[in-house]
C-alpha cells in the first residue's frame, strides 16, 4: 500500500519558514524536493504564505514522485514578470551607462543607487502592519517594487532582486522576526544593510518628506558587531553563520562620504 506524505512549507510573518511534516516519513523527504518548494518559497517575486510538496513513497517511507503546488500560479507568473522587468527598468536607468563593471568601488556604488532608488520609492507598510492586516504583496519584491509599499521581508526580497540584476552578491537573513541583508562589496568582505530601518517612519507612519540625502546612515554597511550593539533585540541574531561582517573599509564613514559627493 502507497502513502502519501504532504508537507507544507509555512511562510512566517518574520520571514523564515517553517516546515511542518504531517507523516512519519518526514525523514525520508529527498532533499531535492525540499530544495524545490523552498526556492519557490524564497523566490522574491513569489506572492504567497505557503508552498506544498506532495510526496509519493512506498510502503517503507521510499520516495517514488512529488509534485509542488503553490498558491495562485497565475498571480505568481505576473508578478515574476513584473519584478524582471522593473529590475531591468532600473539597471537601465540607472546603472547602465553610468556605473561600469570594473569601474573603481563599483559594486559600493551600484549598491548606493539601489538604496537610494529604494528609500526614494518605497513606503513601509506601517497601517497596514500596526492593524495586523498586511497583504502578501508586503512580504514580497512585487509589494516593493509595483505597489511601493512593503514590511522589512519585502525591502529585503527587493533589494535581492536589485543586487543580483546589478552583479552583486546579497543574501537575505532573518532572526527575531526581522530580515534584511548581507553584501559582498569590492574589497571582499561581506556587510550588513538594513533599507528598511533606514527608511522610517514617524509616529507610525511612512514619512514621505524622507529623502535619499536626509539618510541617517545608521543601518548601512555595518559589521556583525555594530549592527547588534545598535540594533536591539531585532538584529541580536540571524540565521546566516557562514558570511563574516567584519569590515568598515565601506562603513558609515564611506557612505557618509558618497552622500556628501565626496570622494
Amino acid at each position: 500500500m502507497k502513502k502519501f506524505l504532504t508537507i507544507f512549507i509555512l511562510l512566517l510573518l518574520s520571514g523564515i519558514p517553517l516546515i511542518s511534516c504531517l507523516d512519519v516519513y518526514a525523514d525520508n523527504i529527498p532533499d531535492f524536493v525540499k530544495k524545490e518548494a523552498y526556492e519557490i518559497l524564497n523566490d522574491p517575486a513569489y506572492i504567497g504564505k505557503s508552498v506544498t510538496a506532495k510526496v509519493n513513497v512506498d510502503q517503507n517511507g521510499n520516495y517514488i514522485k512529488h509534485e509542488i503546488e503553490i498558491e495562485n500560479p497565475e498571480r505568481y507568473a505576473m508578478s515574476k514578470a513584473a519584478v524582471a522587468a522593473a529590475a531591468d527598468d532600473f539597471y537601465n536607468r540607472y546603472i547602465e551607462g553610468k556605473i561600469p563593471e570594473g569601474s573603481e568601488d563599483w559594486r559600493f556604488k551600484r549598491e548606493m543607487e539601489i538604496i537610494k532608488f529604494m528609500v526614494s520609492n518605497i513606503d513601509y507598510a506601517a497601517a497596514r502592519r500596526n492593524a495586523n492586516a498586511n497583504i502578501d504583496e508586503d512580504f514580497s519584491a512585487y509589494g516593493a517594487l509595483i505597489n511601493h509599499e512593503a514590511v522589512c521581508d519585502g525591502y529585503t526580497k527587493c533589494f535581492n532582486v536589485l543586487a543580483k540584476r546589478c552583479g552583486l552578491e546579497s543574501i537575505k537573513v532573518a532572526g527575531n522576526g526581522h530580515s534584511w541583508n548581507i553584501v559582498k562589496l569590492d574589497d571582499g568582505n561581506y556587510y550588513h544593510v538594513d533599507v528598511s530601518w533606514e527608511d522610517p517612519t514617524i509616529d507610525g507612519q511612512p514619512n514621505k518628506i524622507y529623502g535619499y540625502d536626509k539618510l541617517l546612515n545608521n543601518y548601512i554597511n555595518l559589521t556583525s558587531e555594530k549592527i547588534k550593539a545598535i540594533g536591539g533585540q531585532s538584529h541580536s541574531s540571524w540565521d546566516d553563520t557562514t558570511h563574516e561582517c567584519n569590515s568598515d573599509i565601506y562603513g558609515t564613514d564611506k557612505v557618509n562620504r558618497y552622500f556628501q559627493g565626496i570622494k
